[in-house]
Parts: C-alpha cells; sequence; structure tokens
C-alpha cells in the first residue's frame, strides 16, 4: 500500500503522459509480497479510484515463486492449486469492487513462474505466464520440468593466458593432487551465481575450477583445448545471472552472431 501511495503522491507532478499504467501484485501463499487479506484489496482500490485521472489499473499478478523450493511434483501441484484458488478471490473481489477501474478485455492478468508454469494449464485465473527461466533454460530447472527446453543462455569468460602445465607440487615441495592438463587464467574471479551455485561449466570438456588459485578466476582444462582466442563456456543457475550483470546480450545461431540485445540496469536509472 506504501508503494501505491507513493505512487499516487508522484503522479500529482509526473511529466510523462497521464493516466499510468499500474500493475497490483497479490500474494501466491508464500507472503513475501504482494495483496492478500480483502480489506488490503479494498484500500487499493481505494486509491485507485481516487486517483482514477492519474493512474489505470492494467495488470494483476500472482506469481508462485515458491514453487522452486522443492522439485517433488505433488507439492508443486499443490502450490499452484493453492495459488490458482487465492487468485480466483482476488478477481471476484476485483471485479465486485473495482470493476469500473479496468477494462475485463484487456486485463493482464499474470501468473506462475517457470518452475510451476506447466501445472497451470488450463487456468482461468491467467492470461499470461512468466517463463523467463524457463524460456532460456537456466540451471536450476534441471530438477524440475525440463522436457522441451533448450539451453538458450551461456555465459562467455575470456582466457587471458595459458600458464602451462599444472604444477605437481608447492614450493614447500608439499605433493598437490595430480591434475592433467594446463592452467588458464580467465576474466574476473567468482562469476554472478544463483543461490549461491556457481554457473556450471559446459566448454570445453573437462574444464574445472582451480580452487587453490581462487576460483573462476582460473582454471584446469586437458592440454591444448584452449588457447588465449578462446572462451570458457558456463551454464547460469539463474538466467538473470546471465543477462543482469552485463551490458549486452549477443544474440548467436550455428556460430553466426544475429543480433546484439542492450540490457538495462533494473534498480538504476538510465537517461
Amino acid at each position: 500500500m506504501e508503494l501505491l501511495e507513493d505512487l499516487e503522491r508522484l503522479a500529482r507532478t509526473t511529466r510523462r503522459p497521464l493516466p499510468l499504467d499500474v500493475a497490483l501484485e497479490f500474494d501466491s501463499g508464500l507472503g513475501r509480497g504482494g495483496l492478500h487479506f480483502e480489506p488490503d484489496i479494498a484500500a487499493a482500490i481505494k486509491v485507485l479510484r481516487r486517483a482514477k485521472r492519474r493512474l489505470r489499473l492494467r495488470a494483476v499478478l500472482c506469481y508462485d515463486g515458491h514453487a522452486t523450493l522443492t522439485g517433488d511434483l505433488g507439492v508443486r501441484q499443490t502450490v499452484a492449486k493453492q495459488a490458482r484458488e487465492f487468485y480466483a478471490n482476488y478477481l471476484a473481489q476485483l471485479t465486485a469492487d473495482g470493476s469500473d477501474l479496468y477494462d475485463a478485455r484487456t486485463l493482464i492478468r499474470n501468473g506462475p513462474a517457470s518452475a510451476n508454469y506447466r501445472n497451470w494449464a488450463g487456468s482461468r485465473e491467467c492470461n499470461e505466464i512468466s517463463p523467463g527461466s524457463a524460456y532460456m533454460y537456466a540451471g536450476y530447472l534441471q530438477t524440475f520440468d525440463k522436457e522441451g527446453l533448450a539451453r538458450a543462455v551461456t555465459q562467455c569468460a575470456p582466457v587471458l593466458k595459458d600458464v602451462g602445465p599444472y604444477p605437481t607440487e608447492l614450493v614447500s615441495k608439499k605433493p598437490l593432487p595430480p591434475i592433467t592438463g594446463e592452467e588458464y587464467f580467465l576474466v574476473g574471479s567468482s562469476w554472478p551465481d544463483g543461490d549461491g551455485n556457481q554457473p556450471e561449466f559446459i566448454y570445453p570438456a573437462g574444464v574445472q575450477d582451480n580452487l587453490r588459485e581462487g576460483g573462476r578466476a582460473a582454471v584446469y582444462a586437458p592440454k591444448g583445448s584452449l588457447s588465449t582466442e578462446d572462451y570458457v563456456l558456463m551454464w547460469p543457475h539463474q538466467s538473470g545471472d546471465g543477462i543482469d550483470f552485463f551490458g549486452a546480450v549477443h544474440a548467436v545461431r550455428n556460430g553466426k552472431l544475429l543480433d546484439v540485445w542492450p540490457t538495462f540496469t533494473r534498480w538504476g536509472t538510465r537517461r
């Protein structure tokens, strides 16, 4: 409610064309965000009606992000069932108390997330889904519904230096674990990770972290598999890890660059 009231206040002085389009988030059962109780929804409707010339309700969403807590199908089906029941009640109250605030024919009713959208099949509550990580096939979905998905987002770490054969012992003459292959330095240290999980190596075959040298700043790989003209390719755990921290996404198919898509700063401003 505080955000909605702030939006109403800011809309009084904005230079943007009015009315501003507004989306209301409904809680899906996890409690992490969104309106949940009838009085709160009634209060939101009151604010929107009071600011009807400045704010226009264009969308609602009910995002069941907690379906990612487990890959167990039964649990995720229960999450979907509960979220849909909540959603139906929210929409019923919105129709009864605030139908004058929106066009029912064009209202966007956003629903499930990547880990659970298949369990919303046939839903009457939503007319839009948000399968961002499924669209890109992020690594965490390996334990969910991955059938028909193909990896579409990859992090590319340039090779800065071929150090040479991995040493067999430290300066102190203390033996190191037996490792065959060359040592390579990469750009950066640890890469953006999802839920504490570093992206999975996918190229070249056999590449591994050299933890003694600080993690992803150094790796080792089979001799001759890399040079300073190459990249080590990694599969991010979350799709945003392969997008949000970089200036652009390069769209490549069959080795050919098709397009470059600049990214945007989600929590900042850009003129």
